[in-house]
């Protein structure tokens, strides 16, 4: 796993150059993924509560 993980690195040091940036990319992603759904329901929900009352 040691010598994969080396020879990966020696291959595309892009990748791992700038994690930080990665991980903000990732992070995105999951809050757009699992944010996007809950913002949509919630404004469905309100509206659904407005309409009744």
């Amino acid at each position: 796993m040691r010598h994969r993980f080396y020879s990966t690195k020696k291959q595309v040091p892009i990748q791992i150059s700038p994690p930080r940036y990665l991980f903000f990319v990732f992070l995105l992603s999951l809050l757009c993924s699992f944010g996007f759904p809950l913002l949509i329901r919630s404004v469905y929900f309100h509206l659904s509560l407005s309409s009744t009352f």
